[in-house]
């Protein structure tokens, strides 16, 4: 597990659209790809409450409480 916590996201606005399953830190080679998924589910906007954490993993049980 090369992640600290992973955290599979959705748009409560598409539901039409899938969910996306994103780690922190986000590693610096998958950086941009990982915009474009945000980007592709309309997801990422700095003043928009625009997300709804589905699920979360960690191997730190108390970061699950957060999903």
């Amino acid at each position: 597990m090369s992640y600290v916590i992973q955290a599979v996201l959705s748009n409560p606005r598409r539901p039409e659209c899938d969910q996306i399953t994103i780690p922190f830190p986000i590693p610096v080679d998958q950086y941009d790809k990982t915009i474009e998924m945000l980007q592709a589910i309309d997801l990422g906007f700095s003043v928009n409450r625009d997300c709804t954490v589905d699920e979360v993993n960690s191997r730190y049980s108390v970061l699950n409480t957060l999903g």
